[in-house]
């Protein structure tokens, strides 16, 4: 299965993106360090990179429909910069969520 993954280079995505590729599925990350995730997962042949605006809902509509899974494990800890945590926990999902029901 194709899977597109927001957010899989930290702790839970690097752990499930291993897992779900050892069964054989191709996965896509969507993720801020592109470095970290290759550096947290490693390299794999069924595994891909993308850098998109996940606020910006036309790159949203083009990328999730290559796709028949679509997992988000975007957080946010801590707010290095005023209102990031209301951006990615609300914002983002809002317009995940829109894009995902058109």
């Amino acid at each position: 299965m194709e899977i597109l993954i927001f957010g899989g280079a930290g702790f839970i995505g690097s752990s499930l993106t291993k897992k779900l590729l050892a069964k054989g599925h191709s996965i896509c990350l969507i993720c801020r360090d592109m470095s970290k995730a290759e550096k947290n997962i490693g390299k794999h042949p069924n595994l891909s990179f993308r850098s998109i605006d996940v606020l910006n809902e036309a790159q949203l509509k083009t990328t999730i429909k290559e796709y028949g899974c679509i997992i988000n494990l975007i957080g946010k800890l801590y707010e290095s910069k005023p209102g990031e945590f209301e951006k990615f926990h609300y914002h983002f999902v809002q317009k995940l969520t829109k894009v995902m029901q058109n």
